[in-house]
């Protein structure tokens, strides 16, 4: 009765020409499930598994977000649609701040993949920020609607159905500067600004707290970043003097 797991890795992500079909007890762990991939392992074995890379701090953006609740969505109404089996994530809640309402949409979905999750990501906000609900839905929409593009690159790029490719390096810099130009981080920043005068005391206070930290790390980078790459356009002791405060001041956080 017991079953035999095979991880589709490396030089067996592609299935085996010398072998017609595995037998009913072989469980495959699919590292790459592209539609493409999934389609050709579906001749092979009768049971799938995933291994996903939404999170963790191996990405090329680190401890940054990187997944908004409508790629959560996708994802597991794929893997509902091609009779996934079993989930195993690698890397997660390095940005609950962040990342919170993904995590929280991802695990409806996995419970219900035809959730209305839209409804659930409302409640969400009006569940978790109080009289601070209308800016901090609006901090996470203005987010959200540019971390979509994250579905293009890295990790992501082959898996999520439907995404577009974005060419990118895999360079900090590159990433940070991309996802987060300084119009957002303002934008961010005036939101939470806003949500703390609604909501000064209390647990939601201390929930907005912890999403101010996970921004000011996101909002420290990206700043460096954009401030060396002012540097290196106007070369001078003033352009220098900014970037090393940033430096400082992300160091000191």
């Amino acid at each position: 009765e017991a079953k035999v797991i095979i991880i589709a890795y490396s030089i067996t992500a592609e299935p085996p020409q010398t072998i017609e079909r595995f037998g009913k007890n072989v469980i495959i762990e699919l590292c790459s499930y592209t539609p493409t991939n999934m389609a050709a392992w579906q001749k092979k074995a009768d049971a799938f598994m995933v291994y996903t890379y939404n999170w963790g701090y191996y990405h090329t953006i680190g401890f940054g977000p990187k997944t908004t609740p409508e790629m959560a969505a996708r994802q597991i109404r794929f893997f509902r649609d091609n009779s996934i089996k079993a989930i195993y994530v690698c890397g997660n809640g390095e940005s609950w701040g962040l990342e919170g309402p993904v995590y929280y949409i991802w695990n409806r979905l996995v419970d219900d993949p035809d959730c209305d999750w839209e409804a659930e990501l409302d409640d969400y906000y009006r569940s978790a920020f109080g009289d601070a609900y209308v800016p901090m839905r609006a901090f996470y929409a203005a987010l959200h609607d540019r971390l979509k593009l994250y579905g293009g690159i890295g990790r992501w790029g082959d898996q999520l159905p439907g995404a577009k490719s974005v060419g990118l390096a895999r360079r900090p810099e590159d990433h940070y500067t991309y996802f987060f130009p300084p119009t957002l981080l303002k934008a961010l920043g005036g939101y939470l600004a806003r949500a703390k005068e609604l909501e000064p005391e209390g647990v939601v206070s201390k929930r907005l707290g912890l999403v101010e930290r996970n921004f000011q790390c996101v909002s420290d980078v990206a700043t460096v970043f954009h401030l060396y790459r002012a540097y290196q356009l106007r070369p001078n002791w003033n352009s220098f003097d900014a970037l090393a405060d940033a430096i400082k001041q992300r160091d000191a956080r």
